[in-house]
């Protein structure tokens, strides 16, 4: 896939190095505030790597993003990072065509001792489920995916809390399909 969006975009794809967490519950930490999240997933006639991903965060910030294929690692474009937001009027129209490939969930972001936590509380039909991500940056001579192993979660996060990075289950664009909340404990 990487090399399909080097070949179709001409670009170098941006890696996303990540891992993932199931919690029984929000951890009893300070979270501030939630930011609502809508993502939506388009979907095509056949089977296409990767995903097309629809966002809207806060309802005021809106996204029209590429990732492909993986867990751990895997490329998105343009990287939310970047400012290349969509017109509020361009989600509302493709917004329908997510019809049944969608969700909302409340997203904290917590930073401690330079490690941002982004810890998600699912709603609607997903109520119940929380999730904690990590995403993982180079630094110095390691690379993001070196940090990813040598992660430990701190204390604060509660248990029992499950790694769920390489269960398909637990992709966004997964859960988006579910009818309700993947049974507990995952696996």
């Amino acid at each position: 896939m990487i090399e399909l969006a080097r070949a179709v975009l001409g670009i170098e794809a941006p890696i996303e190095v990540e891992r993932k967490w199931r919690m029984p519950f929000l951890p009893d930490i300070e979270l501030g505030t939630a930011e609502r999240y809508r993502q939506g997933y388009l979907q095509f006639q056949r089977e296409v790597p990767g995903e097309l991903r629809l966002r809207s965060i806060g309802g005021r910030d809106f996204y029209l993003t590429t990732k492909g294929d993986g867990d751990l690692k895997r490329f998105e474009y343009p990287p939310e990072e970047t400012p290349h937001n969509i017109p509020r009027e361009l989600f509302e129209m493709l917004w329908p065509a997510t019809e049944g490939v969608n969700l909302e969930k409340d997203r904290f972001t917590v930073t401690i001792n330079g490690v941002t936590y982004y810890i998600d509380r699912f709603v609607g039909r997903l109520a119940g489920l929380y999730l904690l991500e990590v995403e993982f940056k180079a630094t110095g001579c390691y690379s993001a995916e070196q940090l990813s192993h040598q992660f430990q979660l701190p204390l604060w996060v509660p248990l029992p809390t499950v790694e769920v990075t390489y269960d398909k289950g637990y992709k966004n664009k997964n859960l988006a399909k579910a009818i309700a909340s993947p049974l507990w404990p995952p696996g």
